[in-house]
């Protein structure tokens, strides 16, 4: 089934709300990250890298389900597995450091967490490639703080109320100027899960003062759903 556009009245989403605090959405759901097999998402995407916009379209889809394990498909031959925990549900993909929290089952205002993430949108405007940024995998810790549930978004798929609203912080020195000097770089990341829908939108900036560096900017949006 596909779906175009979706309305949660308050009254609905108030109703699931209460019932997920009461189960803790227990082992078996996730109140904003469907989990169910054969569950898919298509957005829209645009980058900016030193100025150049770029515009794709991403599938997400769910391929199947074990018990609290999820095999998760994005794009073609990309595939994540996710996993259902007492926390919420985690990217377990991670290698090397304990799988990072994607949505808690319960979460709260000010709720705080950490999870992996790496420098992909801000680059150096010189063309020596010792100070090409992306591509290195400069790794960084974010923290992931919850600063809302009752937010309401507009986009394409739809109008979504009683959005869950998170915002990512964090930021990374990187080496410039033909490695003789340094530079903070500094990420922003806010998302907005809707009730039963899961992602509706996300936007990301990786922003320096520094006069090397060039800011970087992506934004996603749903343009469709289904399962």
């Amino acid at each position: 089934m596909s779906h175009h556009a979706t309305r949660v009245p308050f009254a609905a989403f108030l109703a699931i709300f209460l019932l997920a605090v009461i189960t803790s959405c227990g082992p078996s759901d996730s109140l904003y990250y469907p989990l169910a097999a054969g569950s898919w998402w298509f957005y829209e995407s645009e980058s900016r890298i030193l100025g150049e916009v770029a515009n794709h379209r991403i599938v997400v889809e769910n391929l199947r389900r074990d018990g609290a394990k999820i095999l998760q498909r994005r794009q073609a031959d990309l595939r994540y597995n996710l996993r259902l925990t007492s926390k919420g549900v985690v990217h377990a993909d991670t290698e090397g450091s304990p799988p990072s929290l994607i949505v808690p089952n319960a979460p709260f205002i000010g709720q705080r967490w950490e999870v992996n993430s790496e420098l992909a949108l801000v680059e150096s405007r010189t063309f020596a490639a010792q100070d090409r940024l992306r591509g290195r995998h400069l790794w960084l810790p974010l923290t992931a703080r919850v600063d809302g549930f009752n937010e309401t978004i507009s986009i394409p798929a739809g109008s979504f109320a009683g959005c869950l609203r998170l915002t990512l912080t964090g930021q990374r020195t990187v080496r410039i100027d033909r490695g003789n000097a340094y530079a903070e770089v500094v990420v922003t990341q806010k998302e907005w899960y809707a009730p039963a829908v899961g992602l509706v939108k996300l936007v990301r900036t990786e922003r320096s003062t520094s006069r090397f560096l060039r800011d970087g900017l992506y934004r996603q949006q749903l343009l469709e759903f289904g399962d």
